[in-house]
């Protein structure tokens, strides 16, 4: 019975007035078919005949059996992208961090400053284990500043210092119990501006590479731990400067 199932071409020719007892040669994908008719409980013979009666081209039973076969396939294919976008929906979207911030720079060169003030940023999930962040900070302080020379002597003054960072990059993490750690590379723009005693400014490329540790306390809460080290370009001078900050994270 199952070689008579797999009739892709029909002797007589005349496919329209398709006949399984009539005469009829295997196809080389006749294996196929009797596989494909083994495996599929529902298959009746009455099944393939309509099939064949309703559309000529289709008078091959092998054909109506691959079909059946892809249809399996487009099955399994959705319930596999239900099933990963299900496990995707567990793991967390992102998350927003603020807290306090020091950076040790220097402004133009050899002339280091100690700076406080914030930092903040917004992390959202593209993987599992990879997300993009936007990072903002702004430090501030003062120093001591080279006004300018008479050979041979040189004049300084102190003046008062606000930089800001704009950064974006990658920042790949993994999570093991209660702490996060992440590692992060990121590009954008800096600022800065000296005013009470030099009044200047200067905005600059900046790139920065760092790390830290969140530390889950509650539900979505994490306390964090962050090291960057921040390159700048001020005043036509390259600034290494390194930046700590710590503070609360949201994670959702």
């Amino acid at each position: 019975m199952l070689a008579v199932l797999c009739v892709p071409e029909i002797v007589s020719g005349n496919r329209e007035n398709f006949n399984p007892e009539a005469g009829f040669q295997l196809s080389k994908n006749c294996q196929l078919c009797v596989n494909l008719a083994e495996e599929d409980k529902t298959f009746s013979l009455a099944t393939a005949n309509f099939q064949a009666k309703r559309d000529p081209s289709r008078a091959s039973i092998c054909d109506y059996f691959q079909e059946r076969a892809m249809q399996r396939v487009w099955v399994v294919v959705l319930a596999f992208l239900v099933l990963c976008g299900s496990a995707f929906a567990q793991v967390p979207k992102g998350n927003v961090f603020f807290g306090y911030s020091y950076e040790h720079t220097p402004v133009v060169s050899n002339d280091s400053i100690n700076t406080n003030g914030w930092n903040a940023s917004l992390e959202g999930k593209v993987f599992p284990f990879l997300g993009l962040v936007v990072d903002v900070d702004g430090h501030y302080g003062s120093g001591t500043f080279l006004a300018g020379c008479t050979p041979p002597v040189c004049s300084f003054t102190s003046a008062d210092v606000a930089e800001h960072n704009v950064l974006l990059g990658p920042r790949v993490s993994f999570q093991v119990g209660k702490v996060r750690p992440f590692a992060e590379v990121m590009i954008g723009a800096a600022h800065i501006s000296r005013s009470n005693g030099i009044s200047d400014s200067d905005t600059s490329f900046a790139n920065a590479v760092g790390g830290g540790l969140d530390y889950r306390v509650a539900g979505p809460i994490s306390l964090r731990a962050q090291f960057d080290w921040i390159e700048t370009r001020f005043y036509s001078n390259t600034q290494n400067g390194v930046r700590f900050s710590t503070g609360i994270a949201f994670h959702f």
